[in-house]
């Protein structure tokens, strides 16, 4: 087995492609990419203007609505292909087979099972086969199953009880999530179309967030770590053997490839995870893991290229903010230890340039 040391070399030395349909979520990976890699080329659905492209990016390839990408890719002249957002993720998972011309791809499940992942339904009841705790949810196709269920509620013929969550079932970073109090709360949602069909509504868990990111292949988890807010502002990447092990069953009983984004709630009452939704592509996040020295991106490289992959220890806990935020935190009385630090000074955000469209996750 290769040593650490000559897995990074080999990942230095890779030409790296970043496949893009959202140029936000493209930056903040390729921004990942080019610490750990040689050269990293942006292939972009959407246009990027010269005067937007960071310099961390050897170039970029606008794939026009008529481009073969495979064609495209196999003229390349790169060693590896990450995807970005979902809808990337999607297309680099269904072309045919990882063999073939053309660089290296992450090995990644099929687009339907994404799909399935992305399903706010769906991935409920994937949970509840893998034996992954999840609230109780119900399904809202239509109006009729949304005045159906109030009904329910009203009546006390449902075992959900206020407060509930509704939500869209394939939205991204938190649109159309409503949070409802009461049934006239739902009922005057409902009657001013505040609930986004088809959706779901879900029983409210009280607690906090916490996110847990995996890179898995073949139903195995490859590495993995958890990620919290702090008071004041950053994230904080720590272990936690029940919320992995969690995470570890649902993809195992998915047999699982690529990389995972799961939103959990840690259940005021219990103290359990609890699973809410899952994004099966790279995170908004991405760029603070990477500041930390978790290089997801420099692993999934790694993965691409058929070398092989550690975890973090298990340990591992550790604060991530902005210079300014630890200059604000100093004045609590919160002092960091000299990896946090280093951790503050490489946090790399994606060029304002390209930072349009809604906040990611």
């Amino acid at each position: 087995m290769p040593t650490i040391r000559a897995i990074r070399a080999a990942v230095r030395a890779a030409r790296v492609g970043v496949l893009t349909t959202q140029p936000r979520f493209g930056m903040i990976v390729a921004s990942a990419a080019a610490r750990a890699a040689g050269a990293v080329h942006l292939l972009s659905t959407h246009p990027l203007p010269d005067a937007a492209r960071p310099r961390f990016l050897a170039g970029w390839t606008h794939l026009a609505g008529d481009a073969s990408l495979e064609a495209v890719l196999a003229a390349s002249g790169l060693d590896a292909v990450l995807p970005s957002d979902l809808a990337s993720t999607r297309l680099l998972a269904g072309l045919s087979g990882e063999g073939g011309a053309g660089p290296c791809r992450l090995p990644l499940s099929p687009p339907q099972v994404l799909s399935a992942l992305h399903d706010k339904y769906v991935f409920k009841t994937l949970c509840e086969a893998a034996g992954v705790l999840v609230p109780e949810t119900r399904l809202l196709a239509a109006p009729a199953d949304a005045r159906a269920c109030l009904d329910r509620l009203l009546a006390g013929g449902d075992t959900l009880r206020f407060p509930v969550v509704t939500k869209p079932i394939a939205a991204q970073n938190g649109r159309g999530v409503r949070i409802h109090r009461s049934a006239r709360d739902l009922a005057a949602a409902l009657a001013t179309g505040g609930v986004w069909l088809p959706g779901v509504v879900q029983r409210y868990v009280p607690g906090r967030d916490v996110d847990l990111s995996l890179l898995a292949r073949d139903g195995h988890v490859l590495c993995a770590v958890l990620q919290e807010r702090i008071a004041g502002g950053g994230l904080r990447f720590f272990r936690d053997a029940e919320a992995e092990a969690m995470g570890a069953r649902l993809i195992a009983h998915l047999g699982f490839s690529g990389v995972v984004h799961l939103d959990l709630r840690r259940e005021a009452a219990s103290g359990r995870p609890v699973a809410i939704e899952a994004n099966p592509r790279f995170w908004g996040s991405l760029g603070w893991a990477d500041g930390a020295g978790l290089g997801f991106v420099g692993q999934a490289i790694a993965l691409a290229l058929g070398l092989p992959v550690t975890d973090w220890p298990l340990d591992l806990s550790l604060r991530v903010r902005t210079p300014i935020g630890w200059w604000r935190a100093l004045g609590r009385g919160e002092l960091p230890n000299p990896r946090e630090l280093r951790a503050a000074v490489r946090l790399r955000p994606a060029p304002r340039s390209v930072m349009d469209g809604d906040p990611v996750r």
